[in-house]
């Protein structure tokens, strides 16, 4: 009996460290296995390289703006106002700007969603809008792009008076 009662938690002990040890693997299968790491799976849905590589020559595109700050002066509360950024790519590869996110609700930008040809001029329109805020305003819009940094950054200003 006792012999029976041993061999039954051996074999359950087992059973259950080899399962783990499957579960453990299957982990390791899922997340380095056939889609490689998660980078690589986004760039593959997106169907594009992934942000800030360069191209097989090792070039970049590069974004050189006309500005990079936007004052609006003065306005009044509830005013939607837009300004725009003209930039060119001065670069020798297509410019791409994946993304591109106001710092909070108010600041909306618009941007070129196909790639931008060597000497080619984009534009970047930004909408502000006033509403619920008051005082002077510092807003920014962040993008994400194939620029050697992988980044640029606008900036606008306000100041809104409550009349």
């Amino acid at each position: 009996m006792i012999k029976n009662t041993f061999l039954s938690v051996a074999l359950v002990t087992v059973v259950l460290f080899s399962s783990c040890k499957k579960n453990e693997e299957k982990k390791v299968e899922m997340t380095n296995g056939f889609f490689g790491n998660r980078a690589e799976l986004f760039a593959r849905l997106k169907n594009q390289t992934p942000k800030n590589k360069p191209n097989p020559n090792g070039e970049y595109g590069e974004m050189i703006f006309s500005k990079t700050s936007h004052d609006f002066g003065n306005i009044k509360k509830d005013d939607k106002v837009t300004t725009e950024f003209e930039f060119t790519n001065t670069g020798k590869y297509d410019l791409t700007i994946y993304e591109a996110k106001g710092s909070c609700g108010c600041t909306i930008p618009e941007y070129p969603e196909t790639p931008i040809k060597p000497g080619e001029k984009g534009v970047i329109k930004v909408q502000f809008n006033s509403a619920g805020k008051s005082g002077k305003q510092n807003k920014s819009v962040f993008m994400s792009t194939n620029t050697k940094k992988g980044s640029e950054t606008l900036t606008i200003t306000a100041n809104i008076n409550e009349n």
